[in-house]
C-alpha cells in the first residue's frame, strides 16, 4: 500500500502518519517526488503538443498576420482553429478578387472593342456619291437606267426643249424642262430624281412655271420626276447608260 500511496500521494499520510514518528518528513518527501514525477509527465506531454502544434508555423503566422488573428492566443489547439479559419477566409478573398479581376478585364476588353470598332467606321470614309450631270436636250427615254439622279444646268425653261404631259411626261419630254414644269427645278437648275414607270394611254398639255407641255395620245414609256435626294436602301448610278452610242456623253458632277 506504501508503494501505491507513493504514486498516487493519496491515503498513505494518514495511515503512514499513526505508525511512524518520521511521518512528516516521509510525506513531504512523498509529495516532491509525486509533483516530480508529474511535472515530468506534463512537460513531456506539452512539449510533444508544442511540436505538433508547430508544425508549418511560418505558414500559420504569415495568413494569421494577413487575416487579423490575435497573437496572444495561449491555446496551441484554439490557435490552429484560428489559423485555419483565417485561411479558409484569406482563400475566399483571394477568389473573389480575382473573380472581380477577371471580370474588370473583360469589361475592358469590351469597351475598347467598342470604341475600337467606332474609330473604325469614323475612319472607313464611304465614297461620294456622284451625281451625272447632262444637257437641258436630253431625253428621258435615251437613258436606259430605270431610276437615277442627274444634275440640270441653267436655262432649260427654253421653249426648245420639248415637253409632253403632265405629272406624269412621256420619255420622249426633255429630263430637265420636265423637272422645270413640274416645281421640282427652276430656271437656274439643280439635281433631280428621276423614275421611269409605265406609258400611258394619253398625256395631258398643260402651262406651269414658265413652261408649256405638249399632249401626245400615247407613249410606251413614261417617267415622273422628283425632289433629288437619294432615297435610302436605293443604289444610283455614277454614270448612266444610254441607248446608243451617238447620245451626248454625261459631264460628272459631286453630289453633296
Amino acid at each position: 500500500m506504501r508503494d501505491q500511496d507513493m504514486r498516487t500521494g493519496e491515503g498513505f499520510l494518514c495511515v503512514f502518519s499513526i505508525n511512524n514518528s518520521k511521518s512528516s518528513a516521509d510525506s513531504d518527501l512523498g509529495r516532491e517526488q509525486n509533483k516530480q514525477a508529474k511535472d515530468a509527465e506534463l512537460s513531456h506531454g506539452s512539449k510533444y503538443k508544442s511540436d505538433a502544434s508547430t508544425i508549418d508555423a511560418s505558414h500559420i503566422y504569415l495568413i494569421a498576420a494577413h487575416s487579423n488573428v490575435t497573437s496572444d492566443i495561449t491555446s496551441p489547439k484554439l490557435f490552429q482553429e484560428e489559423t485555419e479559419g483565417a485561411t479558409w477566409r484569406f482563400m475566399g478573398i483571394v477568389v473573389l478578387t480575382m473573380k472581380a479581376s477577371v471580370i474588370e478585364m473583360f469589361l475592358v476588353l469590351l469597351v475598347t472593342g467598342i470604341h475600337s470598332n467606332k474609330e473604325m467606321a469614323k475612319k472607313i470614309k464611304r465614297p461620294k456619291f456622284t451625281v451625272p450631270q447632262i444637257n437641258c436636250d436630253v431625253k428621258a427615254g435615251k437613258i436606259i437606267n430605270p431610276e437615277f439622279i442627274v444634275k440640270c444646268p441653267a436655262g432649260c425653261q427654253d421653249p426648245k426643249y420639248h415637253v409632253y404631259g403632265t405629272n406624269v411626261y412621256a420619255s420622249s419630254s426633255s429630263v430637265c424642262a420636265a423637272a422645270v414644269h413640274s416645281g421640282v427645278l427652276d430656271n437656274s437648275g439643280g439635281k433631280v430624281l428621276v423614275q421611269k414607270v409605265a406609258g400611258q394611254s394619253g398625256y395631258r398639255a398643260s402651262y406651269s412655271n414658265g413652261v408649256q407641255s405638249l399632249s401626245l395620245p400615247r407613249w410606251r414609256e413614261s417617267f415622273v420626276v422628283s425632289e433629288g435626294k437619294p432615297q435610302k436602301g436605293v443604289t444610283y448610278p455614277s454614270a448612266l447608260t444610254y441607248s446608243s452610242a451617238k447620245s451626248p456623253a454625261a459631264k460628272a458632277g459631286k453630289y453633296s
